[in-house]
């Protein structure tokens, strides 16, 4: 009976998500999270091509921003649970997305940009970004970035909608 107890207190607790969620700091638990912000930095292309777009979640809603240059073209927010903000730490911690030694993109311009930071109030706990330009990633952050951005945006319902929102202004 005692081992039974013990391979379901394991099963159970394998399935269950920490809350709050914190982020593994030098593998101690750190500081709590409260909000988490990734951003994407299209390249230099027309304004009617380029989308960069800023998400944000924080405990019960995520919202994303998607811009032109600055002009807004879409804007929403949306509901996530507990389960989900927590999976984006659990999914910063285990992809061993880290900063590491700043590398400069020495006059490369035309690139992409991400952007990834966690927030314990108004304590900036981790915040790293990489420039991916002429086959070369730049900047403070490594790890898997583009699975962290998988992960983000998908809990934003018509992601891809959204990020492809129409550019109105032609003058």
């Amino acid at each position: 009976m005692k081992i039974i107890s013990i391979i379901l207190l394991l099963a159970i607790s394998a399935g269950c998500v920490a809350w709050p969620p914190q982020l593994m700091v030098d593998n101690k638990m750190g500081e709590t999270i409260t909000k988490i912000v990734y951003r994407h930095d299209d390249s230099s292309v027309p304004p009617k091509y380029h989308r960069s777009y800023k998400i944000e979640a924080i405990n019960n809603k995520i919202s994303i921003v998607v811009d032109s240059y600055g002009e807004i073209l879409a804007q929403k927010e949306f509901p996530i649970t507990a389960t989900q903000f927590s999976e984006l730490v659990v999914y910063l911690n285990e992809k061993r997305v880290h900063n590491t030694k700043n590398t400069e993109s020495m006059g490369c311009t035309g690139g992409t940009g991400e952007n990834i930071g966690f927030f314990a109030g108004a304590k900036v706990v981790f915040k790293g970004s990489v420039y991916y330009c002429g086959g070369k990633d730049y900047g403070d952050m490594v790890g898997d970035i583009e699975g962290f951005a998988t992960k983000i945006t998908s809990f934003i319902p018509q992601f891809e909608k959204l990020r492809h929102a129409e550019y109105i202004n032609e003058s």
